[in-house]
């Protein structure tokens, strides 16, 4: 009976974990948005590649006069698009469902992708450990450590 209760502890701590990195992630998403909106040059490299997108968008089309209203509207329901579903996959992950584990570590593995691409090194190393943190999370799903009774 302890290594059942033990294994759910640990089962719950990863869920948490994990539910924990993809919130994070969000609201880092959010401060960028913010900071894009206001045109600050500075960011969190905790951020989405997503997001950096949305971004340079914006700031190719900002001389588009007959553009500007729909940009920023576009951009802002883009915005919320991307930090909502990494909200809601928190939400689902704090509640033990393992596909929104997976599918929010497929999107944000994507969203790495990105990063390489973009060349931003520094968010690439966030991401990394993020990662790393998802697969030690999802091993802890997986495969709980057998506890050991005398």
């Amino acid at each position: 009976m302890e290594s059942t209760y033990k294994n759910h502890e640990q089962i719950e701590q990863s869920y948490n974990s994990a539910s924990w990195i993809f919130r994070a992630i969000a609201i880092m998403a959010i401060i960028n948005a913010v900071l894009a909106y206001l045109w600050v040059s500075s960011y969190f490299p905790i951020g989405l590649g997503f997001t950096q997108i949305i971004a340079a968008i914006q700031i190719v089309f900002q001389d588009v006069p007959d553009l500007d209203t729909t940009r920023l509207a576009l951009g802002v329901v883009l915005y919320l698009l991307i930090v909502g579903i990494f909200a809601l996959l928190s939400l689902y992950v704090k509640k033990q469902i393992k596909w929104a584990f997976l599918a929010g570590s497929i999107f944000y593995l994507l969203d790495t992708v990105i990063v390489i691409f973009l060349r931003d090194y520094l968010a690439l190393a966030f991401h990394g450990y993020f990662l790393y943190r998802l697969w030690l999370d999802w091993q802890g799903i997986r495969k709980p450590t057998p506890a050991h009774t005398p």
